[in-house]
């Protein structure tokens, strides 16, 4: 059944608190036909602290209800048998819920903080600093990721190259069972902008990065071989290196027409490889002052993770049924209208279509096949 998304934000109080700094609030809301909702309000505030150095902080709640699968709505074996009764999981699966593992539904809390402070050195268009800290605390996981970076000017600013470094710090919990394990991760992006033309940019990234700790959903389990009321936890390697590499053509077409076409790769050493190329285009219609953007998004995944399985019949060193690290393809496709309807009030409206494709067994996910969702978006601001 697909999946239906709205998102409402309010941009409030985006005006100038003085002349050198602004505020922003706003709220997100989503929900879907298994139960899940989501609400998530958001508060921003930057301020040029002198004419070289901003400042910027954020502050985020997620509360999430019914934060664990409900097999109720969303299996097979519980819509054609409705006697089995919803949300009594375990009378039929044990522990054996490949997806969260959770034995009820419970409230979740995310919250999340950060600062950020950038500074021009030399003349405007020459070298610039930035450092930031964002936080993140959850029933079960919490998260501390600081960067510090840099970016120069060359060529008349025709060339920008920068260079950021990341830290993350996180520590994974969970709300059914007592522990903590540490998991940190270093890498650095350097990033390469070119003005090719007045009407065509072009960006170049790369990235690593080195994780090692705990990566295993911790939540996970797994059956194996015809033993369903004996589950084993999922394990996954302790250690991972990935990395990236993107290109992205900015090119302005006729009056009003642009276009952005896009290309990433992405590869570590558990074995995985993906491709995702994009396409946006941004149309102003006439002097409406609206802007149509249609996208479009495509990922394949043709080398899932070494060690996945959709089935084991044995155990192993290494073992995971993790949807994201199964060889699969998807898409996502959509169109977004915005524009002002008054000086200070703007609307966005958005559609996309979500799919997947995989050659998955989903009846051992307790589930119809793979995701097909529609989503959409409103966005009301102020300024």
């Amino acid at each position: 059944m697909p999946l239906k998304l709205l998102l409402l934000v309010l941009g409030l109080g985006s005006g100038s608190l003085h002349a050198e700094s602004q505020a922003a609030f706003g709220t997100h809301f989503y929900s879907n036909d298994a139960g899940l909702s989501v609400f998530t309000p958001e508060l921003r505030w930057k301020a040029d602290m002198d004419p070289r150095t901003q400042a910027a902080l954020d502050f985020s709640l997620d509360a999430v209800s019914s934060a664990s699968f409900d097999y109720g709505k969303q299996s097979r074996s519980h819509r054609l048998d409705p006697a089995r009764g919803k949300g009594q999981c375990l009378n039929c699966h044990a522990a054996t819920d490949a997806l969260s593992g959770a034995t009820s539904n419970y409230r979740e809390e995310r919250r999340g903080y950060g600062v950020s402070v950038a500074r021009r050195l030399g003349d405007e268009r020459g070298v610039q600093v930035r450092a930031a800290y964002h936080g993140n605390r959850e029933n079960d996981y919490s998260s501390d990721s600081f960067q510090v970076g840099t970016s120069v000017d060359f060529n008349d600013a025709n060339t920008t190259l920068g260079l950021q470094v990341n830290l993350l710090r996180d520590r994974v919990g969970s709300v059914t069972r007592s522990f903590s394990e540490p998991l940190d991760t270093t890498g650095g992006d350097l990033t390469l902008t070119q003005v090719l033309t007045p009407l065509t940019v072009a960006e170049f990234d790369y990235g690593f990065a080195r994780a090692e700790g705990y990566q295993t959903n911790p939540y996970a389990y797994l059956q194996i071989g015809a033993d369903k009321d004996h589950p084993v936890r999922a394990n996954q390697p302790r250690l991972k290196q990935r990395h990236t590499a993107s290109l992205r053509v900015k090119q302005g077409l006729l009056p009003g027409l642009a276009t952005e076409l896009g290309y990433r790769y992405y590869g570590d050493d558990w074995g995985v490889q993906g491709h995702t190329a994009d396409l946006n285009l941004t149309q102003a219609l006439g002097g409406s002052g609206l802007v149509l953007e249609p996208h479009a998004r495509w990922y394949a995944q043709p080398q899932g993770a070494s060690f996945f399985r959709n089935f084991y019949d044995s155990p192993q060193e290494f073992m995971t049924r993790d949807l994201k690290l199964a060889p699969h393809n998807t898409a996502l496709v959509g169109v977004t209208l915005r524009g002002k309807f008054h000086e200070n009030f703007g609307a966005e409206l958005n559609y996309s279509h979500y799919a997947r494709q995989d050659g998955l067994d989903y009846q051992r996910y307790f589930a119809d096949g793979p995701e097909n969702a529609d989503l959409y978006q409103v966005v009301l601001t102020y300024e």
